[in-house]
């Protein structure tokens, strides 16, 4: 289904972390049905309408957090979070520090102002990207609060590739990614004077600050329109994925490769190589596929995260794409993708939202899946990307609502097995509010 643009322009937010931290790191073990996972309200920010969207951990047991908050009747909306993993008496869990960047002069203060993604280059430079309400200017943003550094938090728009520019913007930025070099790349989604989605990407380090259009692969049709939703770089480049239009309101997966200045001494949108369609699994028989998320190693394979439609039912069912580099081939990669097998115990409709591969073999991914009543459950599963589900994990709640409905965000892990993941609770009476986990058997 098509995606709805709200009328608000891109946001991007430097932190830049002045001292160095120090953190205590946790040694995890992967997260199964039979030790379980123990998934926290996140007290600092236990609020009706609280959600967590986006996790990063730079260094062994440091995180950082961002996504969207409301306040009674008086809107603190953008959220970021400085993190340490710790080791209680009988879980692994982590510290949270709130703060609340405000926004651009002109900023209207909304449901629709967020914080979507986060990177970071070191553990002292961190990007979070999002989106907020137009106001009456396109101003820079500077913040600045109490943490555990201090952090300086810096942000300003972004504005979309200057061929496609109209008035009213109605754009925002979806993921980003940093490969601990020197190059951080963003990328998003805006409409252009045709009311069309379009994809687009920006250097926000290490490359020229001006975005550009990312097109549908050869062969889409005739206008159709793009959506980026995940981007993963590494020391040699980065992946950009999404999906596009068919004409029909269904869409196909996509992926772009994005060279960088470091490497090919490239510049903007002389940097994006040709896109080229994901397959969906060989035995779809799917209307449509979404694709959410994308974790790249050194070596150049990456593994893609998102799910299948399926056509007769509309049933969504989790995918991963496996892409190993294959230069005899006319893009240079070749690719592998399955479907998910959903935990044993209730298999009917679920989602990745989000992947990161610490190894080929060893990847962790997260989002929900819904049981035959409707009740939706936190998925967060170890798998081998080609074959399917290593293991999927149930949810334990400590201190999450009865009855809640569970959706997992965003994960980062910063060793094998060493990860966190962050989300959000729907409690029975509808109100959301953040919860997090890290993926560890309980100590003792």
């Amino acid at each position: 289904m098509p995606r709805r643009l709200s009328l608000r322009r891109a946001l991007v937010i430097s932190s830049v972390v002045s001292v160095p931290l120090l953190f205590v790191v946790a040694l995890a073990t992967p997260a199964s049905a039979s030790t379980g996972v123990y998934f926290y309200p996140i007290e600092e920010l236990h609020a009706a309408g609280d959600q967590l969207t986006g996790v990063a951990c730079p260094a062994g047991g440091a995180c950082v957090a961002v996504g969207s908050a409301t306040r009674d009747k008086n809107p603190t909306p953008l959220i970021a979070l400085q993190g340490r993993v710790y080791k209680s008496t009988y879980n692994v869990q982590v510290d949270w520090l709130a703060d609340e960047p405000a926004l651009p002069s002109g900023g209207a203060a909304g449901a629709d102002d967020s914080l979507a993604s986060v990177s970071c280059d070191s553990p002292h430079e961190c990007f979070a990207v999002g989106a907020y309400d137009q106001g009456a200017g396109d101003l820079p943003l500077e913040y600045s609060g109490p943490s555990r550094g201090p952090w300086h938090l810096s942000g300003q728009s972004i504005s979309i590739p200057p061929a496609h520019q109209v008035a009213p913007v109605e754009a925002d930025l979806a993921a980003v990614s940093c490969n601990g070099a020197g190059t951080c790349l963003a990328v998003g989604n805006y409409q252009d004077s045709n009311a069309r989605g379009q994809g687009m990407a920006v250097f926000l380090l290490g490359g020229t600050a001006q975005a550009f259009t990312v097109p549908p692969p050869p062969g889409a049709a005739a206008g159709a329109g793009v959506t980026l939703t995940g981007v993963s770089c590494i020391r040699s480049g980065c992946l950009v994925v999404g999906d596009y239009g068919t004409g029909s309101d269904n869409q196909r997966g996509m992926a772009a490769i994005v060279n960088i200045k470091s490497v090919t001494g490239c510049t903007g949108a002389a940097c994006l190589q040709r896109p080229w369609h994901i397959p969906a699994p060989a035995t779809s028989a799917g209307i449509s596929t979404t694709l959410t998320g994308a974790s790249c190693l050194p070596g150049g394979t990456c593994v893609i995260s998102g799910y299948d439609i399926n056509g007769s039912s509309f049933v969504k069912l989790p995918i991963t794409s496996y892409m190993a580099p294959a230069p005899h081939t006319a893009i240079g990669f070749s690719f592998h993708t399955v479907y998910q097998q959903l935990p044993p115990h209730n298999q009917n409709t679920g989602v990745l939202n989000s992947i990161w591969c610490t190894a080929t073999n060893d990847c962790a991914g997260v989002g929900t899946y819904e049981d035959a009543t409707g009740h939706n459950f936190a998925l967060l599963a170890d798998l081998v990307p080609v074959h399917g589900w290593l293991d999927a994990g149930y949810t334990s709640g400590e201190g999450v609502a009865v009855g809640s409905q569970l959706d997992l965000t965003s994960i980062a892990c910063w060793a094998m097995d060493d990860c966190a993941t962050v989300g959000y609770a729907t409690a029975p009476n509808g109100t959301t509010y953040p919860i997090d986990a890290v993926t560890a058997a309980p100590a003792g």
